[in-house]
């Protein structure tokens, strides 16, 4: 088990080294790292693929070389090495080497002749190597006709030079001469890959014997595990109690220490003293609160939620509850329960002992939950991250909304985290490449409070959306009022320009007389009614106060007039002396109090108000000789009319046109504030606009 996961972990590399086999006709493949690191493992792994490939392989294995000195023996080594995964392949081999022993055989009495003197003049003897390569090349590296007759493509074959660094320098000369540049030379027309593994400091000079030019080269790095790869290891071969860290320090991250330690953890019996102490807390406990503890320790925290990966939501929080009663298991850290690591650890070794099968399916449950919640940085954010995936976009507001009394924790999560979320304008989700672990996570944890959360946000967004419409139809109505204010104003304008521009023959001296005297009465009513409504807010409590006294003065009267009706006095006094006249007075009082005017007691003085408004035209005479603003210039382009040119500099203007530039001033204020507003309307509209575009659910 514990290899197989180790081969689990090498997965990429392994895939790298079936990618680089698979790249060319002629590919070598590095493959490098320290002793012990697990290259050797990496090939077995790949054997293992190739036997069950359906693609015909050869491999060729030259290790048994490296113990023989005597390199006229090589041929014969190397066509035992020789294995496939087809049975024709096979046949085919056997022949092969048969051929090859005979061949040998025939050399060897040829040798013996040539010392015994029998053959003179003979020939020099062939080489046995070159033999070897030639049946190799020709009889088993080219297309292979089958039993039905039908020919199967050339096999891949692979040439395995594992710690070429091993071998001395004349078997590396001679795998140079005759498995390297001999068989990549020859007439052979299947592909051919070399895989050659090395430490890391022998990696350039085996690239020595393999030219650039000729080799697709890949180069695959084999480094030692990390601890994030321990701790998914750990959990997956029954040892979650290890401290990754640990492990890692022991180890060093490399397979074969790993496997040794690991082992080692596995077989190790609880002491006399820790069995004891497992044993009395299990006094008593009934089968169902041994099964709620058995599960309890392959949790990483104490919590509910851990429970309801094996329970329902009741039982779930009658478990949790009972355990935290146990006082020899849970204790109190900084107000919340914990495990005690110490019988925790304990208790795993003792259920991974008495009860194999049940321990591993707690222990392949707990593994899922454990992994997701590391890629979340720990369960409180996998909690968070699930709930904020009920909602499509979001905003502040809306979290408030949701989340109640708790949403300041859910906004700064959301400011503290920003790599799983992503802003689009005002509003924010989760990440897209989020959404598939919180789906694992979901399918892990049947029983969660994602459904009520879904649905309380459903009907939020539809309030939510029936209200934001109805503030956008009111919005456009106030745009569109506004608009129409702009417009008007923009057509006065340009009536004023198309005015000032005309020439003075066009108008006679009486129109331009009775114009200017028209607009002067204007704009004296104007300020007039400007200052009156200036002093009647300046006077206004003033004005109150004395109405009020006014009325409280003829009540006053009013209420002495019933007393005195209701003595005793005589009525000798006539009319002077009757109880009538302070209640008549009261009720004048108490009139004029309600009605009291106060607009028509304020009187204006025209002079004084002339003087201003010649002062307000003087100053804008000034003004006019200045860059007009950039509001003003927007104003007028809308019109589509052009501002008449300035007259020539001396020239007095007329007081028509003093008046019409004055009044002209003060329209051109009023667009741009008509102007302002219009666009404050328009981006709020646009803003509800996004927020409708970007629903909270989607």
């Amino acid at each position: 088990m514990i290899d197989q996961e180790i081969h689990n972990l090498r997965a990429e590399s392994l895939n790298e080294l079936r990618h680089g086999i698979l790249q060319n006709d002629l590919a070598l493949i590095l493959l490098t790292g320290a002793q012990g690191i697990g290259k050797t493992s990496l090939l077995n792994a790949l054997g293992g693929q190739l036997e069950a490939s359906e693609e015909a392989c050869l491999w060729v294995d030259p290790s048994k070389l490296r113990d023989e000195d005597d390199t006229l023996k090589y041929p014969q080594l190397l066509s035992h090495s020789i294995q496939t995964n087809t049975p024709l392949l096979k046949s085919k081999v056997e022949e092969a080497a048969r051929e090859l022993g005979r061949e040998a055989f025939r050399l060897e009495a040829m040798a013996t002749q040539a010392a015994a003197g029998t053959s003179e003049n003979a020939d020099p003897l062939p080489d046995l190597a070159e033999t070897w390569g030639k049946i190799l090349t020709e009889k088993l590296m080219t297309p292979q006709k089958g039993e039905d007759g039908n020919m199967s493509p050339a096999p891949r074959t692979l040439v395995l030079l594992e710690d070429f660094e091993t071998f001395s320098k004349p078997q590396q000369l001679w795998i140079k001469e005759h498995l390297i540049d001999g068989l990549q030379t020859s007439t052979q027309t299947g592909p051919l890959a070399y895989i050659v593994t090395t430490i890391n400091e022998e990696a350039e000079n085996c690239r020595n014997f393999f030219p650039s030019e000729s080799f697709t080269q890949t180069a695959i790095s084999l480094e030692p595990f990390t601890e994030d790869q321990l701790a998914d290891l750990l959990l997956k071969i029954s040892l979650p109690e290890v401290d990754p860290v640990s492990f890692l320090e022991k180890t060093e991250g490399f397979p074969a220490k790993i496997q040794e330690l690991a082992g080692a953890l596995l077989n190790e019996d609880l002491d006399e003293e820790a069995s004891t102490t497992v044993q009395q807390f299990l006094s008593g406990k009934n089968d169902q609160q041994t099964e709620w503890i058995s599960i309890a320790i392959h949790l990483p925290e104490f919590n509910k939620e851990g429970f309801r990966l094996y329970f329902d939501e009741e039982t779930a929080q009658e478990a949790y509850a009972w355990l935290e009663s146990q006082h020899a298991l849970i204790r109190q850290s900084d107000g919340r329960p914990v495990f005690d690591e110490a019988m925790k650890t304990h208790l795993l070794q003792w259920v991974r002992k008495s009860n194999p099968s049940q321990f591993q399916a707690h222990n392949q449950m707990a593994s899922q939950y454990i992994k997701l919640l590391r890629k979340f940085n720990g369960m409180q954010c996998c909690e968070y991250v699930n709930h904020l995936a009920c909602l499509n976009y979001f905003d502040v507001e809306d979290l408030k909304d949701l989340f109640g009394a708790v949403s300041a924790e859910y906004v700064e999560f959301v400011e503290s985290n920003p790599q799983y979320f992503e802003t689009n304008g005002r509003n924010q989700r989760l990440r897209p490449e989020h959404l598939d672990i919180i789906q694992e996570y979901r399918a892990l944890l049947p029983s969660s409070t994602t459904e009520s959360l879904q649905e309380r946000a459903t009907e939020y967004w539809n309030e939510k959306e029936d209200r934001l419409k109805g503030e956008k139809r009111s919005l456009q109505q106030k745009r569109t009022v506004e608009e129409s204010k702009l417009q008007e104003i923009r057509r006065k304008i340009a009536d004023l320009d198309h005015f000032l521009g005309n020439n003075e023959e066009e108008l006679s001296e009486e129109e331009r007389d009775r114009f200017a005297t028209e607009e002067r009465r204007n704009l004296l009513n104007e300020q007039k009614q400007t200052e009156v409504s200036r002093r009647v807010r300046s006077s206004r409590r003033f004005h109150t106060v004395g109405n009020s006294l006014l009325i409280v003065a003829g009540i006053a009267f009013f209420y002495f007039g019933i007393l005195a009706d209701s003595g005793d006095t005589p009525a000798a006094g006539g009319i002077q002396s009757s109880p009538l006249v302070p209640c008549f007075f009261g009720i004048v009082l108490i009139v004029a109090g309600i009605l009291r005017p106060l607009r028509d007691r304020i009187t204006i003085q025209t002079s004084k108000i002339e003087k201003q408004l010649d002062k307000m035209q003087s100053k804008s005479l000034k003004k006019k000789g200045k860059k007009p603003s950039k509001k003003t210039v927007t104003a007028v382009r809308d019109t589509e009319v052009s501002a008449p040119a300035p007259k020539p500099q001396g020239e007095e203007p007329s007081g028509a046109e003093t008046l019409i530039l004055f009044k002209r001033a003060k329209i051109e204020a009023r667009a741009d504030e008509i102007q302002e507003k219009v666009d404050r309307l328009s981006e709020a509209v646009k803003a509800i606009e996004q927020t409708l575009e970007e629903p909270l659910v989607a």
